[in-house]
């Protein structure tokens, strides 16, 4: 039988290398300074809980998730690639990517149609 963390910081500390780990980092960082709350979202949680490694990084913030990915791209001196419309943001560099996504809430007018996004909470993205 598989065991669980009881909380997944102890997943990323014995698992994920530390150059992931430092990334990682630098993302909260970013955010605590704009006093944004930031979330490791997506593929990596579940990785992180099947013991799989990962470099599928998707972070939540409570936010601003353009202006934290244009601030850690300009840090780790990679390209962004901004969507507007959604709110979200990819960062790349050396071969690595990071996607960011502004914690929202999506309204669709009809069924297949494009969302109308607003700012929200993790639990309204959720």
């Amino acid at each position: 039988m598989m065991q669980y963390a009881e909380n997944i910081s102890e997943l990323v500390k014995s698992q994920l290398p530390e150059e992931m780990q430092k990334i990682l980092s630098i993302a909260g960082g970013i955010s605590g300074e704009q006093q944004y709350k930031l979330y490791l979202v997506g593929g990596m949680v579940r990785d992180l809980i099947l013991g799989r490694s990962s470099f599928d990084l998707d972070l939540v913030v409570e936010g601003d998730a353009v202006d934290i990915a244009r601030r850690f791209a300009d840090i780790l001196q990679g390209n962004v690639s901004v969507h507007t419309r959604f709110r979200t943001a990819t960062v790349k560099w050396e071969g690595k990517r990071i996607d960011f996504a502004t914690a929202r809430s999506e309204i669709y007018s009809r069924p297949g149609a494009l969302p109308t996004v607003k700012s929200g909470n993790i639990g309204d993205d959720l």
